[in-house]
């Protein structure tokens, strides 16, 4: 607040551009500090506003003529937008929340109210290339009316269970440039809404579908008309994602970057294709898989993956300390690694990851009883990590009850020789001998 009303005085005045929500602390109708800030920086190019009554501030000033970047939270109820609205032409970026309300009934008008504003806003910008409305619980027919001015754009992000695959469409038919689509949670989203994306938008990198309904044949259009792929999360699918398809992606997107198969049922076949035809990936999620991959698959990756820096094993079958010490010898420049709840946890693999991968600044592992012989081998596992992995940041730990002062120990003394570190505990506890459950401690 200081920079804001001291960027006319100086030996470099006006050179504040960027201002940031926490800069607004008066959320008042008249909007007492939007209206201070445009008077004191007439030109920003990026805004952070929220509330009532800052379109009409906006539209009162020169500021929109300046504003690359709007982002904006609504008020669930009692929004009574003004008739003046802000021409935005430089705008570029937009994102949108809404300011949660208890009251279902009061959400949903705040839903409504949110659509009508952005069916008139959006014709004012016809620069706009990235639009976000993850925070509003918005329906198609938002989509759809806002896709019609925005030939222009290349990232679109919605996370509503409102939005079906007509809204999707309107964005394919409309938005030919689109290269960055997220629609993860919009669970009703089918593979027919994608593969019109994949044949309208050759130019896609982004591709974020995880708890949806899409299926086998939208992913294959995608493998068929998307080279240029990226990223691509199809988690925790509602529908039916063969192997098959999400292999034809591998072969067909080489620039394949991020692959997210969380809660997927993968089997080997997908890992041997990111093997074969993804040099370029970096993050690789195959948390909770519960068919059994193997060691060969695993090491595969390692080796013909030489820039992975981010993968996570937890709850996943199949592999392993033989198959982990052979992928951290291939991998010495990973950053994270993940084997919550794993049969590959054990002090051989932890000993394995701190040999080979000194880079590492994220590690998650389980002491389990049924791998770790004694509490000394959970205090010897930490101290070998924290010595071999000097930017190590965050360790994300679980262990039996009956390790629980074991645990506690091993943390306290990780914080005492690594000051700084985030901790991340918590405790399984076992039924049985053939059943177990954890919870956050």
């Amino acid at each position: 607040r200081l920079c804001v009303v001291s960027q006319r005085h100086g030996s470099s005045p006006n050179w504040l551009r960027d201002i940031p929500s926490t800069v607004l602390r008066t959320w008042n109708v008249e909007q007492t500090d939007l209206r201070r800030v445009i008077q004191h920086v007439p030109q920003p190019e990026s805004l952070a506003v929220r509330g009532r009554g800052w379109s009409a501030a906006l539209a009162e000033s020169s500021a929109p003529t300046t504003l690359t970047a709007l982002s904006f939270a609504l008020p669930a109820t009692g929004m009574l937008w003004e008739r003046r609205l802000p021409a935005l032409p430089q705008l570029r970026r937009l994102n949108g929340s809404l300011i949660l309300e208890t009251s279902l009934s009061k959400a949903n008008a705040g839903i409504v109210n949110a659509g009508g504003w952005l069916g008139a806003v959006l014709p004012r910008c016809p620069q706009l290339q990235q639009l976000d409305l993850r925070g509003l619980n918005v329906d198609d027919e938002v989509i759809v009316a806002a896709a019609q001015h925005l030939p222009d754009l290349r990232h679109f992000g919605v996370k509503s269970g409102r939005v079906e695959d007509r809204g999707v469409i309107a964005v394919a038919t409309h938005c030919p440039k689109l290269e960055h689509l997220d629609v993860g949670d919009c669970y009703l989203v089918t593979h027919r809404g994608i593969a019109e994306v994949a044949r309208r938008c050759p130019n896609l990198r982004h591709l974020d579908v995880n708890s949806t309904r899409v299926s086998s044949p939208g992913i294959a259009a995608v493998a068929a008309n998307c080279a240029k792929l990226e990223y691509l999360d199809v988690s925790e699918p509602c529908g039916i994602i063969s192997d098959a398809s999400v292999a034809a992606v591998a072969r067909r997107c080489p620039n394949l970057k991020h692959l997210s198969l969380r809660d997927f049922l993968a089997r080997d076949e997908v890992l041997h294709a990111v093997a074969n035809h993804c040099p370029q990936l970096t993050h690789l999620d195959l948390s909770k898989n519960h068919r059994n991959f193997t060691d060969a698959a695993l090491v595969a990756v390692a080796r013909r993956c030489p820039m992975l820096r981010w993968l996570d094993l937890s709850e996943t079958c199949g592999f392993t300390a033989d198959g982990i010490e052979e992928f951290a010898r291939n991998c010495p420049d990973l950053r994270h690694f993940a084997c919550l709840d794993s049969a590959s946890a054990t002090e051989a693999s932890v000993r394995s990851v701190a040999r080979h991968c000194s880079k590492l600044e994220s590690f998650g592992i389980t002491f389990s009883s049924d791998y770790f012989v004694s509490e000394v081998s959970i205090a010897s596992s930490v101290n070998v990590l924290l010595a071999g992995c000097p930017k190590l940041c965050r360790l994300e730990v679980s262990a039996d009850l009956a390790f629980a002062a074991a645990l506690h120990e091993a943390m306290e003394r990780a914080q005492r020789v690594r000051p700084g570190i985030q901790i991340v505990r918590r405790m399984r506890y076992r039924y049985d001998a053939d059943e177990s459950s954890s919870s956050d401690s």
